[in-house]
């Protein structure tokens, strides 16, 4: 009778266990958070608007290693804030934004519609990841992670 209760006891234990593994893989380990802070060159609310969406949906179809990026209106300003996997993810959405990337264009219109005042990243990026920001030669302020946990 006694096996008959350790039969449950052990399918529960070995599914959550289970459960805690998937979990723990759901993390992203060495996400960077991006947080950009811009004024708006002379264009209206509206075009404002349709642009940022129009841009986050951009970069949605190009880059699956973002995971988000974000338009948010803060008084006189608009906060971007863009999440990536990792450097490398960061590091392709540079070389897509650049002069002969996929995304150039949409950059171009970007530029056209907001000026970037600062850059924050939030997270551990490569050496490689800040070599390639210097080269936009735009004002970043690097915040080293102290404790943090993200799902993917």
């Amino acid at each position: 009778m006694k096996k008959i209760f350790l039969i449950p006891i052990a399918l529960l234990t070995l599914i959550s266990c289970q459960e805690k593994e998937i979990e723990k893989k759901a993390f992203v380990e060495d996400e960077l958070i991006f947080i950009v802070e811009m004024t708006v060159n002379d264009k209206t609310a509206e075009e404002v608007e349709v642009f940022s969406k129009f841009y986050s949906q951009e970069v949605a179809k190009v880059e699956p290693t973002s995971l988000g990026f974000g338009f948010f209106k803060s008084e006189d300003k608009v906060i971007l804030i863009e999440r990536y996997k990792n450097s490398d993810a960061l590091i392709t959405h540079a070389a897509n934004v650049a002069e002969g990337g996929i995304l150039e264009k949409q950059f171009s219109a970007f530029m056209e519609h907001f000026v970037i005042e600062k850059i924050y990243v939030h997270g551990d990026p490569s050496l490689k990841l800040i070599e390639s920001m210097e080269a936009f030669q735009l004002p970043t302020i690097y915040r080293k992670t102290l404790g943090k946990f993200s799902r993917s």
